[in-house]
C-alpha cells in the first residue's frame, strides 16, 4: 500500500504531469490512476523510476512506498 496523500503531493511539487509519469513507466494513463490511488500495486521497478523522477531521496521514498 502507498501514502495517496505524499505521492500527490511528490507529484505536485515535481511540476510533471502524470501522464508523463505514465509514459516513463511504459503504462498506460489509467494503470497509473489506479496505481497512484492505491487500488492496484506499482512495481519495484516503477517505484525507483518514480523516486528518480520525483528527486525522492531513500526517507521520502519509504514514506510513500512503503507504508502499511
Amino acid at each position: 500500500m502507498i501514502n495517496v496523500t505524499e505521492l500527490s503531493e511528490a507529484i505536485k511539487g515535481s511540476g510533471k504531469k502524470r501522464s508523463y509519469l505514465a509514459e516513463k513507466l511504459g503504462i498506460g494513463q489509467a494503470s497509473f490512476y489506479n496505481k497512484a490511488y492505491g487500488l492496484t500495486e506499482f512495481t519495484a521497478r516503477e517505484m525507483l523510476i518514480l523516486s528518480e523522477e520525483l528527486n525522492l531521496n531513500d526517507q521520502e521514498s519509504r514514506q510513500i512506498f512503503l507504508t502499511k
